[in-house]
């Protein structure tokens, strides 16, 4: 298993140590994105297992095969409101149902444009990337521009569109922010991982 290295610039000689990335268990949580209207080619699978046109309920989603070969209409999806919890963005993650029908075309799934509602993206990517580099559980994540703080009235939003063919099967996914808690209206103040100190990470390097 990949871990990172990291080095700290505080104190005297510096502080290093081993350790995964992003941090443990108990701060981190995952907040799903949710299509923000109908659109074209984008299907909701609903909670009682049926698909619908639109759902503001549900993160599951289908696109199905463009119209011609190429991409699909792009669709945009947003978090809901966390009103409870000033949280910082860590991550960005994406399950995505690949179908397995005999001769049918594979259709991906590509984000762009991930942004605080209102700022610039912090994707590394100008353009629509390939789904498969933000799969859920990857080892090597990707990494972003910025951390930032989002606090409600806040939201993250996302871009997302399918390139394929004609025959491509439908494809469903759903994806989600990861955030750290760092401060909760109820439970108090958590304290945060090391690399949300101002200027700490000195250099980030994979070992095996």
């Amino acid at each position: 298993m990949s871990q990172v290295e990291q080095e700290f610039i505080d104190g005297v000689g510096g502080l290093r140590f081993i350790a995964q990335s992003p941090p443990g268990l108990g701060r981190l949580v995952r907040v799903p994105f949710y299509l923000q209207a109908a659109t074209a080619g984008y299907n909701n699978l609903v909670p009682d297992g049926g698909i619908g046109p639109f759902s503001s309920v549900s993160p599951f989603l289908q696109i199905a095969a463009p119209a011609a070969d190429g991409v699909t209409a792009t669709a945009t999806l947003r978090t809901p409101q966390v009103s409870w919890s000033l949280l910082r963005f860590v991550g960005f993650e994406t399950h995505i149902y690949y179908p397995q029908i005999p001769g049918a075309a594979v259709m991906d799934v590509c984000f762009s444009t991930l942004r605080i509602e209102g700022g610039t993206s912090i994707f590394v990517h100008d353009d629509f990337g390939s789904g498969s580099m933000y799969l859920t559980g990857s080892m090597s994540a990707p990494g972003f521009r910025d951390y930032p703080l989002v606090e409600s009235p806040n939201r993250m939003q996302v871009s997302v569109q399918g390139i394929g063919r004609t025959t491509s099967a439908a494809t469903a996914f759903t994806c989600c922010a990861v955030f750290e808690i760092l401060q909760d209206d109820t439970y108090g103040s958590h304290i945060p991982g090391p690399y949300a100190r101002k200027d700490a990470i000195k250099n980030i390097k994979t070992i095996s």
